[in-house]
């Protein structure tokens, strides 16, 4: 069996990984260029992966498009605690609370 949530948090595949950082995935990072090709699971790998997975791909990309088009996305959370055992999906315990505001 392999353990992703462990995978994901190593810090030989990604720095300061408990931090929200879009730039983990970025290629100009030396860490990246040099990572093993199956350090990032999301969706399983090989041939028997999630068979939804470019479709949630997809779908994601295009809500984010559709929200971040017509509102500006603010946080009203300054910090976020960390949860030390994750259920099926990780999430804040107390919640992430933003807040929309509608573009003219």
């Amino acid at each position: 069996m392999v353990p992703p949530f462990a995978i994901h948090r190593d810090p030989r595949y990604f720095h300061n990984p408990d931090e929200f950082d879009p730039d983990h995935f970025t290629t100009e990072r030396v860490i990246i260029r040099n990572r093993e090709p199956y350090a990032y699971l999301p969706f399983s790998a090989g041939p028997r992966n999630c068979i939804g997975q470019k479709f949630a791909s997809a779908e994601q990309k295009i809500t984010a498009a559709k929200i971040f088009r017509r509102y500006r996305v603010i946080s009203t959370t300054h910090e976020l605690e960390n949860r030390g055992l994750p259920e099926l999906v990780l999430k804040p315990s107390n919640g992430f609370w933003i807040r929309m505001e509608r573009i003219i």
